[in-house]
């Protein structure tokens, strides 16, 4: 069992094991810090890449370069996460559009409420759908699920969309075989902005594998977790168009943060997927300037990401 210390005792610690405060760092700036950002997720979380046993640091690690790090994780996943909320918000029009254009071929508004509705697995969407509107019809705030219920007696699934989670879209897609085809198909018009697709074709089987490893990427990335050394679950599938502009093998693990960034090219335009690649390849440019003691690229790897990535991998046009 490890008992409390206070902030001096850890910091003590910290300098018994060879951690360096630098000049301008005080005591009062490196308590704050500590305090505000949580001990335990910065040193534990980011100390292990400075040190050469379980007791002490390389020679002349600084306690800057550790908040370096733990704050380039940060931005890291912040920068993710915000592609990613992108690439759900594509996903979440495109399963709203073709279930409401179901429910229009049924005559009925509200088809997606009855017990023949996709009959593979046909509870789970009803029963979400239900526990939904009766959550927010009886609201005592505006909202449009209450609105449309008072209105018209009736609630859209375009309107019921925006209360799903990603987890439910991706649940629906699994469910719908329908469905998965018409998104793959239509996601073509973004990957054709990055690949050259030739005759090749975005089938419903790599689409459902791109999106469980972007939705796992995304959970790690909303609660704050470490992204550095994260590994998804499955290897997403071999989609020869991309793996192969990037020397990745069929054969090769495809399991790394790297893996779900490559393939956020299918899932966003061109503008957006730039404005990610730019934003990352930035903050690896301004980590190496920061670390000293170690080399960057131990970072780099951890990631997935090839080593000098942000080097050799030129600004994308916006």
């Amino acid at each position: 069992m490890k008992f409390f210390k206070t902030i001096d005792e850890q910091i003590e610690i910290l300098k018994s094991r060879g951690l360096i405060l630098d000049e301008s760092d005080n005591y009062k700036k490196v308590k704050q810090y500590l305090l505000t950002n949580n001990y335990y997720d910065v040193i534990n979380g980011y100390a292990r890449y400075f040190l050469k046993n379980t007791n002490s640091f390389e020679d002349n690690v600084t306690f800057n370069e550790i908040t370096f790090l733990y704050e380039f994780d940060t931005a890291i996943r912040n920068t993710l996460f915000n592609s990613i909320i992108l690439a759900e918000k594509h996903l979440r029009g495109l399963v709203a559009y073709y279930i409401s254009e179901e429910c229009h071929k049924q005559g009925n508004i509200e088809f997606y409420k009855e017990k023949n509705f996709y009959k593979k697995d046909p509870f789970y969407l009803r029963q979400k759908i239900w526990k939904i509107i009766d959550n927010n019809k009886n609201s005592r705030h505006d909202n449009s699920i209450r609105h449309h219920y008072l209105k018209y007696q009736c609630v859209p699934f375009w309107v019921i969309v925006n209360y799903l989670t990603f987890k439910d879209i991706y649940e629906i897609l699994v469910r719908v075989p329908t469905i998965q085809n018409k998104v793959a198909k239509d996601l073509l018009s973004f990957i054709q902005e990055h690949l050259d697709i030739n005759k090749h074709l975005f089938t419903p089987e790599v689409l459902l594998s791109f999106i469980y490893n972007i939705y796992e990427v995304r959970n790690v990335c909303a609660h704050g977790n470490r992204l550095i050394e994260y590994s998804c679950k499955n290897n997403v599938k071999y989609f020869e168009p991309l793996h192969i502009k990037y020397n990745i093998k069929p054969d090769s693990p495809k399991q790394s943060v790297y893996d779900v960034f490559l393939i956020l090219q299918c899932f966003l335009s061109k503008t957006e997927y730039a404005i990610l690649h730019n934003t990352i390849r930035k903050r690896m440019n301004y980590l190496e300037n920061k670390l000293e003691s170690i080399d960057y690229n131990i970072i780099l790897t951890k990631l997935g990401f090839p080593n000098n990535w942000n080097r050799n991998n030129n600004p994308m046009e916006q």
